[in-house]
């Protein structure tokens, strides 16, 4: 009888402690489920899931002279290619685009290079005038304001520097070509090559061809169906053909420092 009845207390304990330490097994999964996000939250998304939703809506991508007119070239690396330039503070025109924010204009004119650009009477020189014409390098051009250079510089550490890192072109106009900036080498070409390199242009207006996107604009004014010059310029305003300022068809004479 007594073995009985030990038998049964004995199997009763064994269920109690099975029902016990399913119940804590259930209690751990609970516990560790509850840590984990639920499948429907956010939380559950990727992490560039959720960038991708904060993202603005992009109207159209870009094109290859859209990419071009927003940035057509690296102003600082250019400008490490030059051991200096004379410079001065330029005072910008209403159309010009300014920086919401305070700062400086500074123009940039005769770059002198680092590399020998010129020889005179078979002496080699690096000439801040000399540039060229067309795509050969020996077809030489000596003008003061054959590359000007406008640009924003926000007063910090490097303002007043001719390398900094934070400088913003505005404006940039070429009678020739730079030795040192290929991209925008264009002076002296047909503009049956200008449209082979850059697609059709925007619009054409006081004899040039004018690409725009937004409120960039590259201007070619033609002669005889080449390029005489170029202007690239952040404007104030979307470029409109109807509103452009007709000062920006034009290029006088800039190899000084104050503003006509």
């Amino acid at each position: 009888m007594f073995k009985y009845f030990f038998l049964s207390v004995v199997i009763t304990c064994f269920f109690a402690a099975c029902h016990s330490n399913s119940e804590n097994r259930n209690l751990e999964t609970k516990s560790l489920d509850s840590l984990q996000p639920h499948p429907d939250s956010s939380e559950a998304k990727p992490a560039d899931t959720l960038i991708l939703e904060n993202q603005p809506p992009q109207l159209k991508p870009l094109s290859g002279i859209d990419s071009f007119l927003i940035k057509p070239f690296n102003l600082y690396a250019f400008k490490s290619k030059k051991n200096g330039s004379l410079s001065g503070s330029v005072q910008f025109k209403s159309y010009h685009y300014k920086p919401a924010i305070e700062g400086k204009a500074y123009r940039f004119f005769m770059f002198e290079p680092k590399e020998v650009n010129y020889v005179s009477d078979g002496r080699a020189m690096r000439h801040s005038a000399a540039g060229y014409i067309g795509t050969n390098k020996k077809n030489i051009s000596l003008k003061e304001d054959g590359l000007v250079i406008k640009t924003f510089q926000v007063n910090n550490k490097y303002v007043d520097k001719f390398l900094n890192p934070t400088e913003e072109l505005i404006e940039l106009t070429a009678k020739h070509n730079d030795f040192d900036l290929p991209e925008l080498a264009f002076i002296g070409l047909d503009s049956s090559q200008i449209i082979q390199r850059l697609g059709s242009a925007s619009f054409f207006q006081e004899h040039a061809l004018v690409y725009s996107y937004r409120n960039l604009a590259l201007i070619f004014k033609l002669e005889m169906g080449k390029v005489l010059w170029l202007r690239y310029i952040k404007l104030a305003k979307p470029v409109l053909k109807e509103n452009l300022a007709k000062e920006l068809f034009t290029l006088t004479n800039q190899n000084h420092l104050s503003e006509r």
